[in-house]
């Protein structure tokens, strides 16, 4: 009882730190933005520290983040202990100003990211199962997380796994049915809801009909209007009508939307998103660190992109400073108005308010 009651006492202190727009300063509401990598445990990640790139995200790094330039949350990746993540959740709250948004790729359990964490069958291995079943084990996920302190699943993946050649989806996706994939989706997602944890439709508009992984190239999918919307695009359509809060943007080519940018820098793709499903929640882009962008284009200049674009949260942005400088940048010149970047920011802090209550 007593775990309980310091738990609530936590959340409770959480939700009444939420600010509101008028209260932050311009670097606040830039910082609000970004949503930078953690990686702890080192043992666990010897590749990610022998290549370097634990320098920039490892605690250290990311406290750096959090008091000089504010960032707004943060996502857990590599493998971790359950204890080391709750410890620097709770550390890394208590050094922010503003209630971070945490995050976690979770979609057949902690245990996806957490040696020690809860693990089910993935996705694809469960079109058998009845609705219950996945709303159920989608409840038991969300309490792990909110246990912990994390806020966000990045899950359900709601793509249609219909290209045989597609290593990165596969049975991540519920099925190649875009009604069951539907179906499984939304008793997922309201499986999380209950336990006061924020689902994310990943990855619009559809990732399912690729043979290409995003992480290390950009894929393309060409196909017309009316399959887009009797196959990719349902899914996410029907997660949209249900309620689903949050939607993460695929890095893909698909010419009927955007002939010329990557979906998730690609405006008239966002616009689609808001205007033609009528989405009015928070839009995320999947990792700005994957290759299907650092390809192409600088990782200061990815950040800036993507908010130019219509994304509320930056996922996983390589340099942070950087990308700051050139927001501001494009504030002063005209590209940016601070009137565009307070709707991203009242999105986000409307998200923190609503599910840290």
């Amino acid at each position: 009882m007593k775990k309980i009651i310091l738990l609530l006492l936590f959340v409770s202190a959480i939700s009444a730190g939420v600010p509101e727009l008028n209260e932050l300063s311009l670097e606040e509401k830039i910082g609000q933005l970004f949503m930078p990598v953690v990686v702890c445990c080192p043992e666990l990640n010897l590749r990610c520290f022998l290549s370097g790139w634990y320098d920039h995200v490892n605690p250290n790094a990311v406290q750096t983040l959090i008091k000089d330039y504010h960032v707004g949350g943060i996502i857990f990746l590599g493998l971790a202990y359950k204890k080391e993540v709750k410890r620097l959740i709770n550390y890394f709250q208590s050094i922010s100003d503003i209630p971070l948004l945490v995050s976690l790729d979770a979609e057949f359990g902690s245990g996806m990211r957490l040696v020690d964490g809860l693990t089910f069958k993935r996705a694809g291995l469960l079109q058998d199962k009845k609705d219950e079943y996945i709303y159920d084990m989608a409840k038991e996920i969300g309490n792990e997380l909110k246990q912990l302190g994390v806020h966000v699943n990045f899950a359900p993946v709601v793509d249609v796994n219909n290209n045989p050649d597609n290593l990165i989806i596969g049975d991540r996706a519920f099925s190649d049915d875009p009604e069951i994939v539907t179906q499984k989706a939304i008793a997922y997602m309201q499986g999380l809801h209950d336990e006061g944890i924020i689902s994310c439709a990943k990855h619009f508009p559809g990732h399912g009909d690729t043979n290409v992984d995003s992480h290390k190239d950009l894929p393309v999918i060409e196909h017309g209007m009316k399959r887009l919307q009797e196959v990719e695009l349902y899914p996410f359509t029907k997660m949209i009508q249900a309620g689903v809060p949050m939607v993460m943007m695929a890095h893909l080519l698909m010419p009927e939307l955007d002939e010329d940018m990557p979906t998730s820098l690609s405006k008239k793709t966002i616009s689609f998103l808001r205007n033609e499903l009528q989405f009015d929640g928070v839009v995320i882009t999947d990792g700005l660190n994957m290759r299907a962008l650092t390809n192409n284009y600088e990782s200061g200049e990815i950040s800036l992109l993507a908010l130019l674009a219509g994304n509320d949260i930056l996922l996983c942005p390589n340099d942070v400073p950087k990308a700051v400088e050139l927001i501001k940048h494009a504030l002063q010149d005209g590209r940016l108005t601070e009137e565009e970047l307070d709707q991203h920011v009242k999105r986000i802090l409307a998200l923190k308010r609503k599910y840290f209550n």
